[in-house]
């Protein structure tokens, strides 16, 4: 199993969206054959909403490098 701190960087620190989906997997034990970009989405608007609540910075697009909206969807991508 991922440990949940292997995913803290530091600054300038890049999570992609294959490490993230690897994580999450291994963290709730729940796999899936459905294609990332299925439900990345919702995972990564919970991120947005927990960086909110703790006054942090919302993570990056790793397309364009904008701060993702509540929609963890930058306006490039959408």
């Amino acid at each position: 199993m991922t440990p949940r701190s292997s995913l803290r960087g530091h600054d300038n620190d890049f999570v992609t969206y294959g490490e993230l989906a690897e994580t999450v997997q291994d963290v709730t034990g729940i796999r899936t054959r459905m294609q990332m970009r299925n439900w990345i989405g919702k995972v990564l608007a919970e991120v947005v909403r927990e960086c909110v609540r703790r006054g942090e910075p919302p993570p990056l697009c790793p397309i364009h490098y904008l701060a993702l909206p509540a929609t963890a969807i930058c306006d490039e991508c959408a």
